[in-house]
């Protein structure tokens, strides 16, 4: 990994990596870089686990407020709409993702599906395109299931927790793909100016 800005000299303002993967340390690092450039085209579709790894890397952008610069050369794994929140690809490296990159891009604002932490509680906003805009606060064992699941990077649900998990799918909360669990909003920790945008 190499940490330049684009005319090559050194930075701290501007990242380039290979793989989209290689921006999980950049998010965590106490002074993560405003901006990132993924080098090599994300494809998605050849491995379950890859794929829900490289959604919770945009998830975690997401939360860091990162900009990100990335080539999506696939459809996404699943429905567009369910991650239209999650920063969009800059551009489409062959025909059979264009559609997904126009429609990702045009329905991309910051700061449509996120949630936030208090003591015992979490508040949750979706006001993404497409779907029914809905406020709400999840409280008790509901809040630390879908923290827990939010501060893994996908996991399996135990039967005692299935039906919790099943209300938070139909909300929309959580993603189920193949046999693991994914939190879509992001956690907001950066808001943006002025902060009535979201």
């Amino acid at each position: 990994m190499s940490i330049v800005d684009p005319t090559g000299e050194r930075s701290a303002s501007f990242a380039r990596v290979q793989q989209l993967g290689d921006v999980e340390p950049l998010v965590f690092c106490a002074s993560p870089p405003p901006m990132v450039s993924v080098e090599e085209p994300v494809v998605f579709g050849d491995d379950p686990v890859a794929d829900m790894y490289l959604l919770w890397i945009l998830r975690e952008v997401a939360s860091a407020a990162i900009r990100l610069e990335w080539t999506l050369d696939s459809d996404p794994p699943v429905d567009l709409r369910s991650i239209t929140h999650l920063p969009p690809p800059s551009r489409a490296a062959g025909t059979a993702a264009e559609i997904a990159v126009t429609a990702w891009r045009t329905s991309y604002r910051y700061g449509t599906f996120y949630y936030r932490v208090g003591p015992g509680f979490v508040t949750v906003k979706d006001v993404r395109p497409g779907v029914t805009h809905q406020r709400f606060t999840l409280s008790g064992r509901e809040a630390v299931l879908f923290l827990t699941i939010a501060n893994s990077m996908a996991m399996s649900v135990n039967s005692t927790d299935r039906p919790i998990v099943e209300e938070m799918i139909e909300l929309g909360l959580v993603l189920e793909y193949y046999s693991s669990t994914i939190a879509i909003p992001y956690r907001m920790r950066n808001w943006p100016v002025p902060f009535l945008a979201v």
